[in-house]
């Protein structure tokens, strides 16, 4: 999953929260991805640059049901998890996302088609599925 740790050139530091309006019938897990298809937001794919975090689970979301979301604009960093050991992931490469049961939930190391550029990479080296800090710009 995914959650913002810090904001760049920020006074405030904290991310300011926006409600998003769901597709009725769609089903969202919190601090995973989203972008926007033909207006609604939807769960991101590997390749999607995404443009929120989703900050409830939504399960089979109702007609006109919203849901609160940070914005992900280039200042914000965001903290994940690699499907790897953390030593294979470098800081300034770009990564694409780690789908699993059709939620974005970390990042993988395939950068084919990435996303999420390595902001820092604070875990032990020899660690799997360690912590990194990602941007999406």
């Amino acid at each position: 999953m995914f959650k913002v740790t810090k904001i760049l050139n920020s006074s405030k530091g904290a991310p300011e929260i926006t409600y998003l309006y769901l597709k009725e019938g769609e089903s969202y897990k919190k601090g995973t991805l989203v972008t926007f298809k033909s207006g609604w937001p939807v769960n991101c794919t590997q390749t999607d640059m995404p443009t929120h975090i989703i900050l409830a689970d939504v399960e089979n979301a109702p007609y006109n049901y919203s849901v609160p979301a940070i914005p992900l604009t280039p200042d914000v960093i965001v903290e994940t998890v690699g499907n790897s050991y953390t030593s294979t992931f470098l800081v300034g490469e770009k990564y694409a996302l780690n789908i699993v049961e059709g939620y974005a939930v970390g990042i993988k190391n395939v950068k084919d088609g990435g996303v999420a550029t390595i902001f820092s990479n604070y875990s032990d080296s020899n660690e799997r599925y360690g912590k990194v800090c990602v941007r999406f710009v």
